[in-house]
């Protein structure tokens, strides 16, 4: 498993956010979700057996379920909810008004390095 794009995961929602801590927990490798869904989460056993039964683009259903149930158990509910919510489709309107997490703090990092110097 890798890190974040700040180099490191953390449980402190300052430092990772709820988003790109369910965004990490989303990409994992394909190799790892078997496991991680094993170790880090209370689901069923025969429901993680059924999840790893799942091979090609079907693996995503089984990251989105290891991403919601980690986020969930580290941040809450509501928040696991949030990432989600913000994939879902747009439509022209909404998509002229949204900014993503990721982007945003980009510009928020790039302004920083401007203003500095």
């Amino acid at each position: 498993m890798g890190k974040t794009a700040k180099g490191a995961l953390w449980l402190d929602p300052e430092k990772t956010s709820p988003y790109e801590f369910y965004q990490y927990w989303r990409n994992v490798d394909d190799a790892d979700v078997d496991q991680c869904l094993r170790l880090l989460t209370f689901l069923p056993m025969e429901e993680i057996r059924e999840l790893n039964k799942l091979e090609g683009a079907e693996i995503n259903k089984a990251k989105e379920i290891l991403a919601f149930e980690v986020t969930k158990l580290i941040h809450g509910q509501e928040e696991a909810k949030k990432p989600k919510m913000q994939l879902k489709p747009y439509s022209k309107e909404e998509k002229q008004k949204v900014v993503s997490p990721p982007l945003l703090n980009l510009k928020n990092q790039i302004l920083k390095k401007v203003l500095v110097y």
